[in-house]
């Protein structure tokens, strides 16, 4: 028997419910349980539904703990940046300066590869736009500009 998809999510919803209340509940208990309240769904059904909620599970838990490791990163580099602005705006030590502006411009750059990594922010290397370029009418503006530079160059 074929399921909706609204159903699907109803059934989902239910199956997290029976999940949260009793983490270690097995697969016929949530049927049962699911039972006494007016589902009668198929145990090889909630072990589908199960597997799709852990997995949602797993992937929630993997970008919270990459988010977190980078917010922790992001606010050591602050800190540091803190340090290295004192050094910069300090004139006296010239090799100084250009170290800390160098550390300063790794550390973002570092933090942003991180964030491309994780997916924050999309890389478009290699990527083209769908643009039709007209070769000929840049051709006819650089020719003018050509001439009116000579005509410029010739009458002055």
């Amino acid at each position: 028997m074929r399921v909706g998809k609204e159903k699907t999510k109803e059934h989902l919803a239910l199956v997290r419910k029976a999940i949260s209340r009793n983490p270690n509940a097995s697969i016929l208990q949530i049927r049962d349980l699911l039972a006494n309240i007016g589902y009668k769904l198929d145990k090889n059904y909630i072990h589908k539904l199960m597997k799709k909620i852990r997995s949602e599970r797993a992937v929630r838990y993997d970008r919270a703990a990459k988010n977190e490791a980078i917010a922790k990163f992001d606010d050591f580099l602050q800190d540091m940046s803190d340090e290295l602005n004192k050094i910069v705006s300090n004139p006296e030590n010239q090799k100084s300066k250009i170290m800390a502006i160098r550390t300063l411009v790794g550390n973002y750059k570092t933090l942003l590869d991180l964030q491309f990594d994780m997916g924050v922010f999309e890389r478009n290397l290699g990527k083209m736009k769908n643009e039709v370029v007209n070769v000929g009418d840049i051709l006819k503006i650089i020719n003018d500009t050509r001439r009116e530079n000579q005509d410029t160059n010739k009458s002055g």
